[in-house]
């Protein structure tokens, strides 16, 4: 168990998809292929996604006549 009484698992579930393998102070824990490469996705592809779909949300927004520049 970590500090806070749980197992270490909590906030992390895109690595321990990938089988992430977690370590205490002082510990060497090898990693696998699938932790890897859900780590480099977890910071990479899922963040360009959820930005890819904020943009299209924002896209489709437009603001009144009454909030536009004046000509």
């Amino acid at each position: 168990m970590d500090r806070d009484g749980g197992d270490g698992r909590r906030g992390r579930p895109l690595p321990l998809l990938g089988g992430y393998a977690a370590a205490r102070a002082g510990e060497e824990v090898t990693q696998s292929g699938g932790a890897h490469t859900a780590i480099l996705l977890g910071f990479t592809l899922l963040p360009a996604l959820l930005m890819a779909a904020a943009l299209a949300v924002q896209s489709r927004y437009r603001l009144d006549a009454r909030f536009s520049a004046p000509r």
